[in-house]
């Protein structure tokens, strides 16, 4: 049995109000189901240590995504899920990994935020094809009387019709499946999950930075500017990011010991730290060299968050608003706010008026930089406080945002007198 909290506000306010994640484990058991074991010292030979590592991350599974509509009624439900499935061609008794019977428990599921989907990767199984089918056994409605989410009433003669998922592309939405629940193992990454494009985070990193560099060159160009060095420089500097957004993410997650995702901050500080020495080192002006790279720098961030919301990484609050958009963060599909979108909007626009600046003014001594950065950072702040994930500290945000604020200020402030 897996059992999530699903919490789901009623509008875009009511999410700045609250920063809790829409999906946080809470319980995890399965008779049936189990992890891959860890790589042991018996696996001796370099095969076996591979395929042992590779069965960790991407095992072979059984995918299923369903969905259900909970209604127009605002009232605030939490569903339990059963799956079941059954290899074929295998006639009783059945050896084990052959059936599965999967329990998942959702939270929060508030009417007329539109269909919810489910996908969930059965593993521990035997590879083949699968009878699939998901069913809801029971809602719980909180009890009026008490505010405590963990007093619910639980009415398990009172479900809603749950249907095998589809995915259009075109219509952008979810709807019953056609076939007859005949699906096939595969490895865990290839599971199709509604609204989410396999790779589709880096290609768009990669372009990103494709972006950023041949914007960079043609500001240059314009610019009449002679730089030596500045594609070594900036490939060096896009390589310190990468690692200062690794290293970011692993700090503020050291405590749950994630390690998937990438930090922008981190990303941001990695590039200034390693530039900066390059610059110098080659006697070239830090000030024009930031300053020319701003546009591309943001233009560069915006194109990312386009794939992390065809990834599902990053996700918003689901909504009843009218302006979110139906997405998925790899597990639950819901009408979430659009963060992702949100930033990469945000970013592009600090490129436009970082570009329209440089052309205009040329650039001077990094303040335009400075300036892009913390205008970005400061406004950031807020998004965050409309995404699922929790918060690894209450202070963070504000804190932040107040230096950001104060960089900001000091460099307007600053740029203005030295003018």
């Amino acid at each position: 049995r897996e059992t999530y909290q699903l919490n789901v506000p009623e509008d875009i306010s009511s999410s700045l109000r609250s920063n809790e994640p829409m999906l946080t484990p809470v319980s995890s058991q399965s008779p049936t189901t189990s992890l891959p074991s860890a790589i042991t010292p018996e696996a001796t030979g370099v095969t076996e240590i591979m395929e042992t590592y590779v069965d960790r991350i991407a095992p072979n599974v059984v995918g299923i995504t369903c969905w259900f509509d909970p209604g127009p009624e605002p009232v605030t439900r939490s569903v339990t899920l059963r799956f079941t499935g059954r290899r074929l061609g295998k006639g009783p008794p059945f050896r084990s990994g052959d059936h599965f019977i999967h329990d998942q428990t959702i939270h929060g599921i508030v009417g007329g935020s539109g269909p919810i989907a489910v996908t969930t990767k059965i593993r521990d199984i035997n590879a083949g094809q699968w009878s699939v089918d998901a069913t809801m056994i029971a809602m719980h409605t909180p009890n009026a009387n008490s505010i405590s989410s963990e007093n619910t009433v639980v009415g398990r003669g009172t479900t809603l019709p749950v249907y095998l998922a589809r995915w259009s592309w075109l219509r952008w939405r979810v709807t019953q499946a056609t076939d007859s629940g005949i699906v096939s193992t595969r490895i865990a990454p290839l599971v199709p999950t509604p609204a989410v494009i396999l790779g589709s985070w880096a290609a768009c990193v990669f372009l990103g930075i494709l972006l950023a560099l041949l914007t960079q060159s043609w500001v240059i160009s314009t610019q009449g500017l002679q730089l030596s060095h500045v594609l070594t420089v900036s490939i060096l500097s896009v390589l310190g990011g990468a690692i200062g957004a690794k290293v970011w993410f692993i700090i503020i997650h050291r405590n749950d010991g994630r390690r998937e995702g990438w930090g922008i901050q981190g990303m941001v500080t990695g590039i200034t730290l390693v530039a900066l020495p390059l610059l110098t080192a080659w006697n070239m002006p830090v000030g024009t060299f930031l300053d020319t790279t701003t546009p591309g720098l943001m233009f560069g961030l915006a194109t990312g968050r386009i794939g992390c919301f065809f990834t599902g990484c990053c996700a918003g609050k689901p909504t009843r608003s009218r302006w979110a958009i139906w997405s998925s963060n790899r597990s639950i599909g819901a009408r979430r706010v659009p963060t992702q979108l949100m930033e990469s909007f945000l970013a592009f626009m600090i490129g436009i008026i970082a570009l329209a600046t440089v052309l205009l003014s040329s650039p001077h001594h990094g303040t335009l930089f400075v300036a892009a950065v913390a205008a970005y950072t400061l406004i950031r702040q807020a998004l965050l406080l409309l995404r699922e994930e929790r918060r690894q500290s209450r202070l963070g945000v504000p804190i932040i945002a107040a230096a950001a604020g104060f960089v900001l200020i000091a460099d307007v402030v600053g740029s203005l007198i030295v003018r």
